[in-house]
């Protein structure tokens, strides 16, 4: 898994398109404004809890913003895990950010909210249950020896605690991807897949790159806590400043989700590889449908991912070089057909008309004529057999006694 790559890519995607950022960050700069109107009221945020249990301090115009304030506070946490989810999909096939859609965000908020509620329950039940013996070992340390019993057990849960949750953040961490891919809660609860694609990915490698991310993500949030103390500006820009981190994280997320495929490609991810399908490992059906190319585009920019079609061009690049080892005998042939010809060239420069004739004998070398039934029959050169008077071929005899006048 290439850790640079990855991070990089997650810190400029959300700069990709200033426009949709600032759309998508609307809910957290309405929770910012608010948080400022309540400031403005003289109630300070952390002092909510104590007027929502004392609400006859109050009069009607407190109580009416602070139900108001919770209640956006709500709707935006469900949005804000909504566009977590939808960002991670998108990611899937696109390096583009995904469409403001307030009712599929909230939506997807909802069961992403559900999937940490039950990767986080039971650790969360441990360190309640561990802080409460703590404090019975403090009150029972002045009047009964267990203090001490019950001080151990506090500390035992709390580490236990401690532990589940660095090993369930892992495994939500890929339960969230998975989510994302499938839109289905049971795939996001079936730890046994869940563990076996954490494996995949690499336990340690997902460890590693959460800690990096968290430290980054931390610097850049200190930076804008402090643009934040100019009133009414640096609340919207640590509300623009707060997607941005959220945009950043699910696409590292979903990077990180999808290096499992081609583990021996660790720039896979980079512009100008092909695109590829997906699914988690051993399940066909589900590259299928969970296939990342069933919308055009790539993973970062579009059309980019998957080495093995490269593969697949190799092949294709291979065939084409036995295609041009065939050319090399058709070449190699011509040459005779050259050599062939000078013979004929030179016989015809001597006696064109010897040659032609000498042609016809080649296909007549028995000197055989046909008559009218088709009956071979031999030439004969004598005086007596030729038809024609003016023929050349006879015998011409000097004797004396075929002269008609004899010489003197």
């Amino acid at each position: 898994m290439d850790f640079g790559y990855i991070i990089s890519n997650s810190l400029r995607y959300p700069l990709s398109d200033y426009k949709k950022l600032v759309i998508l960050a609307i809910p957290a700069i309405v929770l910012q404004l608010m948080t400022f109107v309540v400031n403005v009221m003289g109630v300070a945020t952390d002092e909510l809890g104590y007027y929502a249990s004392n609400s006859y301090g109050l009069d009607a115009a407190m109580v009416i913003v602070l139900l108001l304030f919770l209640l956006i506070s709500i709707l935006v946490t469900i949005i804000t895990y909504g566009i977590t989810i939808e960002t991670i999909k998108k990611s899937f096939n696109s390096s583009q950010l995904p469409d403001f859609d307030i009712q599929r965000f909230f939506v997807s908020g909802l069961k992403y909210i559900i999937v940490r509620i039950g990767y986080f329950i039971l650790p969360a039940i441990l360190f309640v249950v561990g802080f409460v013996f703590l404090g019975l070992s403090s009150e029972a340390y002045y009047y009964s020896d267990a203090s001490g019993v019950y001080m151990l057990i506090g500390f035992v849960l709390i580490i236990v605690a401690l532990v589940a949750v660095i090993i369930l953040a892992l495994m939500e961490f890929v339960a969230s991807a998975r989510l994302a891919e499938t839109n289905s809660l049971s795939e996001a609860f079936d730890i046994s897949n869940i563990y076996n694609t954490a494996k995949q990915i690499g336990i340690g490698n997902i460890f590693a790159i959460i800690i990096i991310f968290a430290v980054i993500m931390g610097l850049i949030g200190m930076v804008f806590g402090l643009v934040s103390l100019i009133p009414l500006i640096g609340s919207i820009l640590l509300g623009i400043a707060t997607t941005y981190m959220l945009l950043a994280s699910a696409r590292m997320v979903s990077l990180v989700y999808q290096s499992r495929l081609a583990p021996q490609y660790n720039n896979m991810y980079q512009p100008g590889a092909p695109n590829y399908q997906s699914g988690y490992a051993g399940d066909v059906n589900n590259q299928q449908q969970g296939g990342y190319n069933q919308v055009p585009g790539g993973y970062y920019p579009p059309n980019q991912g998957y080495p093995p079609q490269q593969g697949y061009n190799q092949p294709q690049q291979g065939y084409n070089q036995p295609q041009q080892g065939y050319n090399q005998p058709q070449q190699g042939y011509n040459p005779p057909q050259q050599d062939y010809n000078p013979p004929q060239q030179g016989y015809n420069q001597q006696n064109p008309s010897q040659g032609y004739d000498d042609s016809q004998n080649y296909y007549q070398q028995d000197n055989n004529y046909q008559n009218d039934n088709n009956q071979s029959y031999p030439e004969n050169d004598s005086a007596a057999n030729d038809q024609n008077s003016n023929d050349l071929d006879f015998k011409n005899n000097d004797s004396a006694k075929d002269d008609k006048k004899p010489e003197n």
